[in-house]
């Protein structure tokens, strides 16, 4: 049995086509992971067939099973795996790659001063600013994905 036709499929425009990298298997999409805790949206990644390229994370006990189980994520040390003094250029460098060359950035920032379970103070609480340190990061590298 064939497949069933495909209809109405509209031409991508230049500037999407300026955008997308034509790969042809997962294995060459690279992904560089903010918030990175142990690792467990970036191993999701991996099993479908990303690379982690490079990734970040302050909680000591997170960057040290990051340090021994996937030394070849390069989990930065730098600054003690501080976001807000960690530059855009510092994790390209580490991660071996050029503005343009990385598919996705990952993360989930911190969530606490937002949740119902937190003290919900919002943007007065120092974690509930780094989604911004996060943004910038994103603007700064421009991810393809």
């Amino acid at each position: 049995m064939s497949p069933p036709a495909v209809q109405n499929l509209l031409p991508l425009s230049s500037s999407t086509h300026r955008r997308i990298r034509h790969v042809s298997t997962p294995e060459s999409l690279r992904v560089i992971s903010l918030f990175t805790g142990a690792g467990g949206l970036d191993l999701g990644l991996e099993m479908a067939g990303y690379k982690t390229c490079a990734c970040v994370e302050i909680v000591p006990v997170f960057r040290a099973t990051l340090l021994r189980n996937r030394p070849d994520w390069n989990p930065m040390e730098d600054f003690g795996g501080d976001i807000t003094k960690i530059s855009a250029d510092l994790l390209l460098e580490r991660a071996g790659l050029t503005k343009g060359e990385v598919d996705v950035i990952v993360g989930g920032p911190p969530c606490q001063s937002f949740s119902n379970m937190g003290k919900r103070k919002g943007v007065k609480d120092s974690r509930g600013k780094l989604y911004l340190d996060y943004i910038k990061i994103i603007k700064d590298i421009l991810p393809l994905g």
